[in-house]
């Protein structure tokens, strides 16, 4: 058999939009939250076709559930809503409930299977939008219009207590992630950052006890070359060479090359005569080119689902931007960061059409495929399987290919809302607010062998190792990427920070252009197999700083990651430069 694609046509949460869906981690439960106020539990199976069960309807929200999630050991079932409240829902087994005959439509729960009930409320100023655990399940990191990130530790013996709230961000936070490594935590907010927090070391003071700081605010990048920077405006300025017709900075580049550190003044080429003045103007003065690297609020989504990988050593920020150069279109993208470097990230991901707003990874780590190594998007020792989600497209892939293993779209009449993997790492299910679920089941072949837990431990240990050379060779010098704000040192190496914290300033928000991505829109429905035949699909991305030459006639290099880093301390390196696209530029 091969993969198999459903969407179930059942009333999920009373034809009301479903915000979010999440996998039991050891059972065949899972979760589902909609606008109807309601948290709903499931039973997948599948025997042929994919098969659904009710279970239970969760009900103690007073508005929209717009985000839920179990615990990693499967304990707990954590919900959040536009009433600004956290749930922890717990399973009682002891009790089971008969289908009685006869049901009003009225009461959903007297159809209930099993009997879940609320062991604890944690009370928010304002309308949750995210939320994540703890990897030891004993804390939750909560978002929150409020522009606020609040931690809770949720194993207090007297109940649930909120042990910081954190009030960096400038905008709502939607998107969360606790690293699981029990290191980091990620916040992601509509005031175009991304924002990493670190917790001050104290002995005998458990993980869950809060006392987090902002060690890293990533928002801009360094791009190629360098732009002239105009002086303040006078009456006499107005007619510069250096100005457009529309009266707005035409920028100049200076010294493009990819290679290039300390850029170098590059003669423009000769442009027609400028009027004689009487006094030659002062040098413009130059500045490097920079970019923020995130959309603002002109996102059509609630989310912002950032995740890290399950082995804690790479991280995926969706509603991402990137400009090569002055000259280049901004293209939405997805970025991925190395815990080596998690100011700068080390490849991006294009977006097919629209801006990336979710980004998931299967629970499960693969084995390596015998494809060459030329094809490696990433040198590891094992591969990370993950989707990224626009409002009207899913796309699935490893880190051992530079092509999508699957790409899905328009499979809803509205915008993803949210996207899970199943435990055993073979069913992705995708919810959306059109009101409806879909799931996709992939074959053994398709995504690979899942590495054993013995394989698991000896892979993650030999990055461990890795890490732990290439860290007693580091010295405090920066990494060359210095426009966003962080500690010069090793954040995974230092273990209290206390006196290197830098003042966190406020941002000034700023309307970003109306964005139009340059890539031609995907197939319905494209499958890509392991095959040489298939390589042509989706040829290798340009690696280094280079973006692909893009035509919009053509689909080639349209969703194929663009290596901007190095991992040296993993071993991951980018592949030689693959020749030039023979597309032709964008007019």
């Amino acid at each position: 058999g091969r993969m198999k694609f459903n969407t179930c046509l059942i009333v999920w949460h009373n034809k009301e939009p479903v915000y979010s869906i999440d996998f039991h981690p050891t059972s065949n439960r899972f979760a589902t939250a909609g606008a109807d106020k309601t948290v709903k539990i499931w039973r997948w199976t599948v025997d042929g076709e994919i098969a659904l069960e009710f279970v239970s309807t969760l009900q103690r929200h007073n508005s929209a559930v717009n985000i839920v999630r179990f615990s990693p050991n499967g304990d707990l079932l954590a919900s959040g809503g536009d009433d600004g409240m956290v749930f922890l829902w717990k399973l009682n087994p002891e009790v089971s409930l008969p289908v009685p005959s006869g049901l009003p439509d009225e009461d959903e729960t007297l159809l209930n299977k099993e009997t879940w009930t609320c062991v604890h409320a944690c009370i928010n100023n304002k309308d949750i939008y995210t939320l994540d655990w703890s990897p030891d399940s004993s804390g939750i990191m909560v978002g929150s219009i409020d522009t606020t990130v609040g931690v809770w530790n949720v194993a207090n013996p007297n109940g649930p207590r909120k042990v910081q709230e954190i009030r960096d961000h400038t905008h709502y936070v939607q998107g969360v992630a606790w690293d699981p490594q029990n290191k980091f935590l990620l916040s992601q907010s509509m005031d175009r950052t991304l924002r990493i927090y670190r917790r001050r070391a104290r002995k005998g003071v458990p993980i869950a006890s809060g006392n987090y700081f902002c060690c890293a605010e990533v928002k801009k990048r360094l791009g190629e070359g360098m732009i002239r920077k105009l002086p303040k405006k006078t009456a006499s300025s107005s007619s510069s060479g250096n100005l457009g017709t529309s009266g707005e900075q035409k920028p100049i580049l200076i010294d493009d090359s990819p290679d290039s550190v300390a850029p170098s003044i590059v003669p423009a080429v000769a442009a027609a005569p400028a009027p004689a003045l009487e006094e030659s103007p002062a040098p413009v003065p130059e500045e490097p080119f920079t970019h923020k690297m995130f959309l603002d609020e002109s996102v059509s989504s609630f989310f912002r689902r950032i995740c890290w990988s399950p082995c804690g050593n790479f991280f995926f920020a969706p509603t991402g931007t990137f400009a090569k150069n002055a000259a280049s279109d901004p293209v939405d993208c997805t970025y991925i960061f190395s815990r080596d470097n998690m100011t700068k990230p080390m490849a991006f991901i294009p977006c097919p059409s629209k801006a990336s707003i979710i980004v998931r990874c299967n629970p499960v780590l693969f084995k390596l495929r015998d494809v060459g190594s030329s094809s490696h998007l990433l040198n590891l020792n094992y591969r990370i399987v993950f989707a990224v989600a626009t409002v009207d497209s899913v796309l699935v892939y490893d880190t051992q290919h530079i092509a999508p293993l699957l790409v899905l779209r328009d499979i809803h009449y509205a915008s993803i809302s949210d996207v899970a993997w199943s435990p055993d790492g073979f069913r992705l299910a995708v919810s959306s607010t059109d009101g409806f679920c879909s799931f996709v089941k992939f074959e053994s072949d398709e995504l690979g062998v899942p590495l054993s837990q013995a394989d698991q431990d000896v892979a993650l240990q030999k990055v461990i190792e890795a890490r732990a050379r290439a860290a007693s060779k580091v010295t405090d010098t920066p990494t060359g990427d210095d426009v966003n704000t962080s500690t010069n040192k090793s954040m995974d190496d230092v273990d209290d920070l206390d006196d290197e914290i830098a003042p966190n300033k406020g941002l000034k928000r700023k309307e970003a252009p109306e964005l139009e991505s340059p890539f031609a829109s995907p197939a319905k429905v494209a499958k890509l197999d392991d095959k040489p035949g298939n390589a042509s699909t989706f040829p290798a991305p340009l690696m280094g700083s280079q973006l692909p030459i893009l035509s919009s006639s053509t689909s080639k290099k349209r969703l194929a990651p663009t290596m901007i880093g190095t991992l040296p301390s993993l071993g991951v390196t980018a592949p030689a430069e693959p020749p030039p696209a023979q597309s032709k530029p964008v007019d």
